[in-house]
């Protein structure tokens, strides 16, 4: 996925010609690109492969079974059998809007957000 760059070469994104004053303002900021750069690429094994699998197939199981066996039972519920296709369309428009909103409030913040961890860290493992 990423590229082995050396330092310095003409296609590095941080060079380091830059003159002192620049350098130490953005220096943090090269060291990640750099560091992004350089990565390698690790192949998962089939053990790894599996537990995301594994993770990603309950988690939308789970979201199957909420949006199709249990919202609509609950919506007859409340709202009767006559009225279960307008109460059913009315709370998936609900949640639509606040998806549409929360998504970029959401993501706005995430922007924003530094820790002492760095400003986004994924380093999540099953």
């Amino acid at each position: 996925m990423f590229e082995l760059v050396e330092r310095g070469s003409k296609d590095s994104l941080c060079d380091s010609s830059e003159s002192p004053s620049k350098k130490s303002s953005s220096e943090s900021e090269c060291a990640d690109v750099n560091l992004l750069i350089s990565r390698e690429d690790k192949n998962l094994t089939f053990l790894e492969l599996l537990k995301y699998n594994a993770f990603w197939f309950g988690y939308h199981f789970s979201w199957f079974l909420i949006s199709i066996v249990i919202v609509p039972d609950q919506i007859k519920s409340i709202v009767g059998n006559e009225q279960k296709g307008a109460g059913l369309s009315l709370i998936y428009f609900i949640s639509g809007v606040f998806v549409l909103f929360g998504s970029v409030l959401i993501g706005a913040l995430n922007d924003n957000f530094t820790s002492r961890f760095g400003k986004r860290c994924m380093k999540c493992k099953l």
